[in-house]
């Protein structure tokens, strides 16, 4: 029995890598990322009668120092991010790339601005550059290195072992490295408001890009929380608002959801309305914004409310100009903006009057194939 926080894991991975080993057809590199805590303990305990291990470590969020301190050291054993199966015996090939880009709107001009990431291993660590992505900005879409590292972390785990509780043990092999003054690790006083909210989601989408060199990913999915903030008189009120999830090569993307860096849930109309000076003229799928493919990207949202008195408006989204991409199936539609009708840019703030319906159309996941 193999058992991990209560669950029954199977017990066929387990065996079927001991048997290889056994047999001496798997080679000196083992891949153990696709592990949870309990199979990788049920193995370790497998091999101490069988293998010498030099050093253990998981990205999957275990590291045995202690436990493997008392095995015999030769020969060496590493562990690196490779497939996450524990049938697998396929490393990761080292310097994989990703560049994709954020969206500024300010003053009325558009600019992209350019992010990228080198995903190199070196033994058993990840180690993840951010050189060469734009400078800090005046704007607030810059990020904290702490921000930088946590969106990284997430997008490790998820292409190793989603389930694995998140701790210092399980980062210990990741280094992450953006030069200081850049976007993604900005110097004070610089405003990083959207950073925490926007940029953090294109740099999980940058450390998927990248990983997914190695093992398969999903397409994007909508890439923004599509922050919300109204105010007025005697009020404020802040959401965040779900989209299409990219699709998996085996199910299409989840619809009306937050993808990556976001874990808000949408206010209940009745409790909206019921609160606040608004009206929800329409909350629904958003029909046809999902990538085709194989596996279709998931639906973005449509959200449509009225003003039931004067308030001032500020949106943040991104996926405005630039589609969240489809892994071989076709893009997911960008997201939008609009006022009485009238399209506004991805970063906006103005005034509202009794009457007035601001529009907002979240992005959809793209298909994979």
């Amino acid at each position: 029995r193999h058992v991990s926080r209560g669950k029954l894991l199977p017990r066929d991975r387990v065996e079927r890598l001991l048997r290889r080993i056994r047999e001496k057809q798997a080679p000196r590199t083992l891949v153990l990322a696709g592990f949870s805590q309990g199979a990788m303990l049920s193995l370790h305990v497998a091999l101490t009668g069988s293998v010498t291990v030099d050093r253990v470590a998981a990205l999957s969020g275990v590291l045995l120092a202690d436990t493997v301190a008392n095995l015999k050291r030769s020969p060496p054993l590493p562990v690196f991010l490779a497939h996450g199966r524990g049938d697998s015996v396929v490393p990761f090939a080292g310097g994989a790339r990703a560049k994709d880009v954020l969206e500024a709107d300010w003053d009325g001009e558009e600019r992209d601005l350019t992010l990228r990431v080198e995903a190199e291993i070196e033994g058993d660590s990840l180690r993840l550059d951010f050189s060469g992505s734009e400078e800090q900005v005046e704007g607030n879409l810059n990020c904290p290195l702490s921000v930088t590292r946590s969106a990284a972390f997430f997008a490790v785990r998820v292409l190793t072992d989603p389930e694995a509780p998140p701790s210092a043990g399980a980062h210990r092999p990741i280094e992450v490295a953006a030069p200081a003054g850049s976007l993604l690790n900005a110097r004070f006083p610089a405003a990083v408001a959207a950073g925490n909210v926007e940029t953090s989601s294109r740099v999980a989408d940058l450390v998927l890009a990248a990983l997914s060199q190695a093992r398969p990913g999903p397409a994007q999915g909508q890439g923004t929380m599509n922050n919300l903030v109204l105010a007025g008189e005697d009020f404020t009120y802040y959401e965040t608002l779900g989209g299409g999830q990219g699709a998996c090569p085996d199910a299409d993307g989840p619809s009306a959801i937050h993808v990556a860096m976001s874990n808000t849930l949408n206010t209940p109309t009745e409790a909206l309305e019921a609160e606040f000076p608004l009206r929800v003229r329409e909350l629904s799928l958003r029909q046809g914004s999902g990538g085709a493919g194989t596996h279709r990207g998931g639906e973005g949202v449509v959200r449509e409310i009225e003003a039931l008195a004067p308030m001032q408006f500020s949106l943040i989204g991104e996926r405005r100009r630039h589609p969240p991409r489809g892994r071989g199936g076709e893009d997911g539609a960008t997201g939008a903006n609009r006022l009485n009708g009238s399209p506004l840019p991805g970063k906006a703030a103005g005034d509202l009057r009794p009457g007035d319906r601001l529009r907002i159309e979240t992005p959809g996941g793209g298909g994979w194939t």
